[in-house]
C-alpha cells in the first residue's frame, strides 16, 4: 500500500453487481475445450493399453461371407 495513491486497486474485492454465477460465453467454450482435450487423452491411453496388453492386442472376430473355408464348428449360423 503507497500512502500517496492509496490500496492497489486489484486487491479490491468485486462488489456483488459484478459477480456472475454463470462463466462466460468465451469461458464456457474454453472449458468444453479442455474438457474434450482429457477425454481424447484418457481414451486414447486406455485404447493404446488395450491394444498393447503385454503383447497379447485384442480378439478380432471376422465373419467371412463365405463358410465354406471355415470349420463346421466355427461357422456362422445363417
Amino acid at each position: 500500500m503507497n500512502e500517496a495513491t492509496g490500496p492497489d486497486p486489484r486487491l479490491r474485492p468485486r462488489s456483488p453487481s459484478r459477480l456472475s454465477l454463470a462463466p462466460s460465453k468465451k469461458n464456457l467454450e474454453r472449458i468444453e475445450e479442455a474438457c474434450r482435450a482429457v477425454r481424447r487423452q484418457s481414451v486414447a491411453h486406455h485404447l493404446l493399453a488395450r491394444l498393447n496388453r503385454g503383447g497379447c492386442g485384442i480378439r478380432v472376430e471376422s465373419h467371412p461371407l463365405n463358410q465354406s473355408q471355415v470349420s463346421r464348428l466355427r461357422q456362422r449360423a445363417s
